[in-house]
């Protein structure tokens, strides 16, 4: 007497390189969980358009240095497992190139919403990538998080998360308390440090100016709400 047997494999989420990945970290965005369409990711093509890095159909295409998420289509999603080591405000770089601005994505925690939808910068080339700064409290321990595709036109390369100064969060997404010399400012210019490398981006999250070590006069500016991201940290400036 003898007996076949089949095993089958469940199709269950799990990390991409068995481990959850670390934040503050690094997510790249080729590295979604393993588990198959439907459970890891939503892809609205069986056939890799980009290239094979991983054979499920996920449309990812090689550049310089590394893999990006390409020929996105809406309603399309990635998930990741991510281990959060700090419960607090987070930055949210996200490195996008989009030839015509119109691509647009969000960003869910656990099945909530957690960043609410925005659209790439228009790059001017698919092969040109700009950093677009988001903010959120994530709570300590393991979580899931699912890029969602919104509207077709944008690569994504890697979101780079990192702790940020804000100590709260304002329903608009903005920096309700910071630390910045001087506080206030009744001038609008700040000074840098040397050495000390930055960015300056517009309400919306797009980046307008950088430099190492300088003097900043917010005051040539239009009036309104920016965000100086300086090492690890976020400020906001108010112009009025």
């Amino acid at each position: 007497y003898s007996a076949s047997y089949i095993v089958f494999e469940t199709n269950t989420l799990r990390p991409y390189k068995g481990t959850s990945i670390s934040i503050p970290g690094v997510i790249e965005a080729e590295e979604y969980d393993n588990g198959g369409q439907g459970v890891a990711y939503n892809d609205n093509d069986a056939t890799n358009l980009g290239g094979v890095f991983r054979n499920d159909g996920v449309d990812v295409v090689a550049i310089t240095g590394g893999h990006v998420v390409g020929h996105t289509g809406i309603g399309e999603w990635l998930e990741y497992s991510i281990n959060v080591t700090q419960n607090t405000v987070y930055d949210f770089n996200f490195l996008l190139a989009s030839p015509s601005g119109t691509g647009s994505i969000s960003v869910n925690l656990d099945g909530n919403p957690l960043i609410s939808s925005f659209n790439s910068p228009n790059t001017g080339a698919w092969t040109s990538y700009q950093t677009v700064l988001k903010l959120a409290t994530l709570p300590v321990g393991n979580h899931i998080i699912r890029v969602n595709i919104l509207n077709t036109g944008l690569n994504v390369d890697k979101i780079t998360i990192t702790k940020s100064l804000a100590n709260s969060i304002e329903n608009d997404g903005s920096i309700s308390k910071v630390s910045v010399f001087p506080n206030p400012s009744n001038t609008g210019e700040f000074i840098i440090s040397d050495k000390k490398e930055w960015i300056l981006y517009s309400s919306l999250g797009i980046e307008i100016l950088s430099g190492n070590g300088d003097f900043i006069d917010i005051k040539r500016y239009p009036k309104g709400i920016y965000y100086l991201k300086l090492d690890d940290s976020t400020i906001k400036l108010i112009h009025e």
